[in-house]
């Protein structure tokens, strides 16, 4: 989508006037540009509406499409570490978890799908403890790897040379819950998650602020 990053927080940076996926879902701004001018968005349902044409454009339109994205859900979501308690996911996260929330579920699009906790697992929140063996962990670090190093070439810069830690920590982890399509009421029932993952009540949770974090406008989430 070449869009800029939104910083962690959603205030965006001046290079890229100050432009967030976060301020245009909250309606902070009217419009938001790529960052190479080719397209203009013009509000939070144009954005989102055209991920998913792209989707349905290039893969089928049933649940033999699996769409993978960050967790929309806020509590799940923030994390300890970092020097804080309670801190919210990155911005740029949960906007692409709202989006894909906007199309798959409210828009009722027929798509399996993974809804994942990231930055938890990086900060080794005390909620989701290790639980890949050492096959899966060394699978999971060569995935990344083989972006980092590519990513190395272009720039010089060692991403995971920087953050091994972080990164480690992430590797040693995969928490999801996994959504597939059903005959219940709304269309979708949680499966059976793959891993070890905490108990996740999702009935009546919806989205919820961080205390770092406004409350996301619009109906509250409901089902996966």
């Amino acid at each position: 989508m070449r869009l800029p990053d939104g910083d962690t927080t959603g205030g965006g940076f001046s290079s890229t006037g100050f432009q967030s996926l976060a301020k245009l879902r909250d309606g902070n701004i009217s419009s938001m540009n790529t960052v190479d001018g080719s397209a203009t968005y013009t509000s939070w349902p144009d954005l989102y509406r055209t991920v998913g044409a792209i989707v349905t454009a290039f893969a089928p339109y049933d649940a033999t499409t699996k769409i993978n994205a960050p967790d929309f859900n806020r509590t799940m979501q923030s994390f300890e570490g970092k020097n804080c308690n309670g801190c919210a996911d990155h911005s740029d996260h949960l906007a692409v978890a709202d989006a894909l929330y906007a199309i798959a579920v409210t828009g009722g699009a027929p798509w399996s799908r993974k809804w994942y906790i990231d930055y938890p697992i990086c900060w080794a929140d005390s909620r989701y403890p290790v639980n890949l063996d050492s096959a899966g962990y060394q699978l999971k670090k060569a995935l990344f790897m083989a972006y980092n190093n590519r990513f190395k070439e272009m720039t010089g810069i060692d991403t995971y040379a920087q953050q091994t830690s972080f990164l480690g920590e992430t590797a040693s982890r995969a928490v999801f819950e996994d959504c597939v399509i059903s005959d219940a009421i709304d269309g979708w029932r949680p499966a059976t998650p793959s891993v070890p993952t905490p108990v996740r009540a999702r009935p009546g949770i919806g989205i919820t602020a961080s205390p770092n974090r406004a409350p996301v406008q619009g109906p509250q989430p409901r089902g996966c």
